[in-house]
């Protein structure tokens, strides 16, 4: 029992490392755009000042993101930094007063801007290396759990054993749930095929047992007793080896 409790915890053990790789993976990938940024994404804010970061869809240059804004917002000064610019996305650092940072970011959303969900307290390049080192870690823990199953392979007869004993337990267990007994008696409840009624008649007055014959509900899950035919019965003694 020991060893299929070990291989139950491996494999929930490989489950997990495997979803931890993921996991960091994903935010790994999150946060290649932010290579080049010097300072943590959760950067606090002054007195005077605060920080908006985030991602634009599409390419964006320096002078068409200041374009937008010197239209929509003019009174607001603000400084933007492009941290990385592809196809796809535009990664952006601003600086502005405290007071305009709700005009700035509204414009920053009307054209996009999404905000990355893994802010931590050290630069983006310090995040990164540290869940390289956590991938490096799960995966590592994942081969040495695969390798410990695998090294659990000469057990299999014992525990298909095992599993075959377990089975039989189990089928006693729900036998034992059709009988009552006391100090003295025991009660048995089950079904007979109306050809064994006289047999067990006569067995039960020979031990003095009480018996109760009844006609199922029609609720009852009876079970089937097949039987051959007579042109099937001869060949009974060779389709049961």
């Amino acid at each position: 029992i020991k060893t299929a409790e070990k291989i139950v915890l491996l494999r929930q053990g490989i489950a997990e490392s495997k979803a931890d790789i993921i996991r960091f993976q994903t935010i790994l990938g999150t946060l290649e755009c932010w290579r080049g940024l010097d300072v943590p994404l959760k950067a606090k804010s002054t007195a005077k000042t605060t920080t908006i970061i985030g991602v634009l869809p599409g390419q964006y240059t320096l002078d068409s993101i200041l374009s937008v804004l010197a239209e929509q917002c003019p009174d607001d000064a603000v400084s933007i930094e492009i941290v990385s610019s592809t196809k796809q996305q535009t990664a952006l650092w601003s600086v502005c007063h405290i007071d305009s940072k709700d005009r700035v970011y509204s414009v920053l959303r009307e054209i996009g801007l999404t905000i990355p969900t893994d802010l931590a307290d050290t630069t983006p390049n310090d995040r990164i290396a540290e869940l390289e080192k956590q991938i490096k870690t799960a995966k590592e823990s994942l081969t040495q759990k695969q390798e410990d199953i695998v090294s659990l392979a000469k057990e299999r007869e014992n525990l298909k054993f095992l599993f075959d004993k377990l089975s039989v337990d189990k089928e006693t267990s729900e036998a034992a749930l059709h009988f009552k007994s006391t100090e003295k008696t025991v009660v048995i409840s089950g079904y007979l095929p109306e050809g064994a009624i006289d047999n067990v008649k006569t067995l039960a007055d020979e031990y003095d047992a009480v018996l109760n014959i009844y006609e199922p509900n029609e609720d009852e899950d009876v079970p089937v007793l097949l039987k051959n035919g007579v042109f099937t019965e001869p060949v009974e003694s060779i389709t049961e080896m």
